[in-house]
């Protein structure tokens, strides 16, 4: 080893160090760096180049040893970790704000202009021509609202130090949320929008009910929630407030959600009420207010398959649910919602006079064996023969 750059630099670590010699592996993973008792991360490795970036040490001048090919190297140079070359960070103004906002950091050796930051892992983008030595503004990047970890790189020195429980604190900002205005079935979503989103700790709320966060993941502007019905409540039109609870803290838009009757489809009848779990059963929905964009169809989250529709009726094919179940006949309108259908359901279950049920052949004969597997429910919907087992 022939020489050691820089010499010392910041104790918070951070600091870019190389280290010149000769016969040093190209391999970084066969070469390891200490500065004392602390790792020094190799980043790079040449022939007669290492560079790593030191971490966090108490003050002082420490021996540099190096190891590469699981050769140690003789000790020939030392660095310092120096409070005197050691940027720290004693103020921020604002102390709280979002993307986009301007702060200003405040404290010594802080680079004049040659600085990065970054607030809990968000750039602030740094404006060099308005910093200094003691005084770095910077704009904020959009991050999670909650408290953030201030950190702060000063080119040649390293990592500054933060004054002890100095954090900055990303505000939970709301802009708007899309449709205002739907079906008194609720049930379906609203994208609602903001700044600094968090949906670990979020929950947003219509007429004081949960809106349901959807299994579709968010982001931090934009969150995607499932609404409430508000059938129940027996009203022709509801004015309701949208809120969002994060961190302790609760915020209103400023605009409200319309539930509404004239936008309200109704299920009112249904033609049959059960058909087989391979699906292919057509079935006729009627009811009002199928009028829209389009129309889908779902049971037990399978879709039916749409043959025509109209305002008052619709005709589809059910899909293949592979297993018994009773559930709601799902009617959804666009530019509407979904339709009111309480108590209108249709019954997957497979019946013994079907061909369906027996792989599209004639249900069992005289004397035959059957074997009827686990989870599967038959409907004995006529006189079966007399088998030879079941």
């Amino acid at each position: 080893i022939t020489a050691v750059s820089p010499r010392e630099g910041s104790v918070a670590g951070g600091t870019r160090l190389s280290i010149v010699g000769t016969g040093f592996s190209t391999n970084s993973d066969e070469v390891s760096v200490t500065i004392g008792t602390q790792e020094c991360v190799v980043i790079s490795s040449s022939y007669d180049l290492i560079e790593c970036i030191t971490v966090a040490t108490a003050a002082g001048t420490y021996d540099v040893m190096v190891t590469s090919h699981e050769i140690v190297y003789p000790v020939t140079q030392n660095y310092t970790f120096s409070m005197d070359m050691t940027p720290v960070v004693m103020m921020v103004t604002p102390a709280n704000g979002q993307e986009g906002a301007n702060i200003t950091i405040q404290g010594t050796n802080l680079g004049d202009g040659d600085a990065s930051v970054d607030i809990g892992g968000a750039e602030c983008a740094v404006y060099a021509e308005e910093s200094n030595d003691t005084t770095v503004m910077c704009a904020l990047g959009l991050n999670l609202a909650g408290e953030h970890n201030i950190n702060v790189e000063v080119g040649g020195l390293g990592m500054a130090m933060v004054q002890e429980d100095l954090t900055f604190s990303y505000n939970l900002e709301l802009t708007a949320f899309s449709p205002t205005f739907g079906s008194l079935a609720g049930m379906s979503s609203i994208m609602v929008g903001g700044l600094g989103f968090n949906p670990t700790d979020l929950v947003i709320s219509v007429c004081e009910q949960q809106c349901y966060l959807s299994t579709t993941p968010g982001s931090l502007t934009q969150i995607e929630c499932i609404l409430p019905s508000m059938t129940s409540v027996g009203v022709e039109t509801m004015e309701c407030g949208v809120e969002v609870q994060s961190l302790g803290i609760t915020m209103q838009f400023p605009d409200t959600y319309t539930y509404s009757e004239d936008l309200t489809p109704v299920v009112t009848s249904i033609n049959r009420t059960r058909g087989g779990t391979q699906g292919g059963s057509r079935i006729l929905i009627e009811g009002v207010g199928f009028d829209g964009e389009s129309v889908t169809v779902a049971i037990a989250d399978v879709a039916c398959n749409i043959i025509s529709s109209s305002a008052s009726e619709i005709v589809c094919d059910t899909g293949a649910s592979g297993r018994t179940i009773r559930a709601q006949v799902m009617v959804f309108v666009e530019g509407k919602g979904f339709a009111q259908s309480d108590n209108i359901t249709f019954w997957y279950v497979d019946l013994w006079s079907s061909r369906f049920t027996w792989g599209n052949d004639d249900p069992p004969r005289e004397g035959e064996l059957v074997v009827i597997p686990r989870g599967q429910t038959l409907v004995l919907d006529t006189v079966t023969s007399v088998l030879g087992y079941l």
